[in-house]
């Protein structure tokens, strides 16, 4: 290709691949709760345009060229400065993990950088134009060739979910973990004809992967207990659909107790788009519309994260104002750790006084994630699935193990609010986005 023609080319060429590589990752791009993050996403390809045509019209370009090369410079240096540490973290948060966050950064930064040289090289006389042409033309080759292997390069996760048997289903039909919602209300509403009271169980695994099931063991398993009992075991995601939520704690168990996500058509979202966030107090929480309706007439949430509960940005501050001012019996527990939770669990499942619906949250994955990593490799998040696991179970035998138990219809329901990448969560990754249901009864 002659020179002339070249010219022409390749600033399209640039800007065509930059496009491409935001479109391969745009998972990890686009987030529309970052809105400074889109901006400067759009603005990012008309810099490396504008670094492209003063690398090839350096020297007697015509004033309007010149300006923009001034223009092209100090976008550079903007970008330099302060766009790469922003993108660095910003892009790590939104990919959940270093691993995605690299693959989304490479083909962005290996741009910015290769312009820049070129930039420095054709401005110092030091490279000819065809020279110039011919390396341009090698880094964008390159530049592509990295966009399309973290487009290409399998996820991980994905992969290990797609060997997986335990599951009754597929990533493709991965249910909302806001059902969860919608089987609970079922099971208190339905009519039953053999008089037993309908009960309720949900233990929370916080911050458990959906590949994290193959960790299971057998005889210390909760999860397989629930599906030896006649139940199944069900892929899930969260994070929202459309990307409106992040895979946090907050978020997650609020969707799971409301049946809707933090935005919704009509504001009928919860709201709660991110830990530190107030639920609105409608829609209702499962807990507020069983008592509401005399479906139940006790529930117990046993937490050790302060975030549920304590504090004005506790999650659900106002639906326990409202349970108050309308004597509605519904028990909120913080406690300091999940040994308490454990024993608190246990404790309100043991009473002759049962409530209706008890729910605990587990933290060890969580805390492990956040300590060690997210991932299986590592033992000790390994261990902490087990754990959390091995402890459902304890609390499934005492559900068994109630006197009362054959007057009794229980729903037990063991899931997961998020996942996690790296030693952290939020974005929307799969490793964060897709979790698990795992019910005594079939859905």
């Amino acid at each position: 290709m002659k020179w002339p023609k070249l010219q022409k080319t390749l600033p399209f060429l640039l800007a065509a691949v930059l496009a491409g590589a935001m479109a391969w990752h745009r998972g990890v791009f686009i987030n529309w709760n970052l809105n400074a993050f889109i901006v400067t996403s759009i603005v990012t390809p008309l810099v490396f345009l504008a670094l492209a045509a003063s690398v090839i019209w350096p020297g007697k370009a015509k004033p309007g060229w010149k300006c923009l090369q001034i223009l092209a410079w100090l976008a550079a240096f903007i970008a330099v400065e302060q766009g790469v540490p922003y993108y660095v973290n910003i892009v790590k948060y939104n990919a959940g993990g270093a691993g995605p966050a690299m693959r989304a950064m490479l083909p962005l930064l290996a741009a910015l950088v290769i312009s820049l040289l070129f930039l420095f090289l054709r401005g110092t006389g030091m490279l000819s134009k065809k020279l110039g042409a011919a390396l341009l033309g090698g880094s964008l080759a390159v530049t592509a060739f990295i966009g399309v292997w973290g487009f290409v390069k399998p996820d991980p996760v994905l992969k290990t979910l797609g060997r997986m048997d335990i599951y009754e289903n597929s990533v493709e039909d991965a249910l909302p973990q806001g059902l969860v919602h919608g089987i609970v209300l079922e099971h208190f509403s339905m009519e039953r004809i053999d008089g037993k009271t309908p009960k309720c169980l949900i233990v929370g695994y916080d911050g458990a992967r959906a590949d994290a099931l193959v960790n299971i063991a057998e005889g210390e398993s909760g999860i397989l207990a629930l599906k030896a009992a006649g139940g199944g075991v069900y892929q899930a995601y969260t994070g929202g659909d459309g990307n409106k939520q992040d895979t946090s704690t907050a978020p997650g168990w609020t969707t799971m107790l409301t049946g809707h996500w933090a935005e919704e058509p009509g504001g009928a979202g919860h709201g709660v788009v991110s830990n530190g966030v107030n639920k609105t107090l409608e829609p209702g929480l499962i807990f507020t519309q069983i008592l509401e309706q005399r479906l139940a007439k006790g529930t117990s949430f046993i937490v050790s994260w302060g975030g549920h509960f304590v504090g004005e940005n506790a999650s659900y501050a106002a639906d326990m104002a409202y349970c108050g001012e309308k004597g509605l019996n519904a028990a909120w527990f913080t406690m300091s750790d999940d040994a308490e939770t454990l024993a608190q669990a246990l404790g309100e499942i043991e009473a002759d006084d049962c409530a209706d619906m008890v729910m605990c949250i587990l933290e060890h994955c969580d805390h492990t994630g956040h300590a060690s990593g997210f991932e299986n490799k590592n033992p000790d998040y390994v261990k902490a699935f087990r754990d959390s696991d091995r402890e459902a179970l304890a609390l499934i035998d005492a559900v068994k193990a109630r006197a009362e138990y054959d007057s009794e219809d229980w729903l037990i329901v063991i899931a997961s609010d998020h996942g996690g990448d790296g030693t952290g969560h939020g974005g929307q990754a799969a490793s964060c986005r897709q979790v698990f249901i795992a019910l005594n009864k079939p859905i």
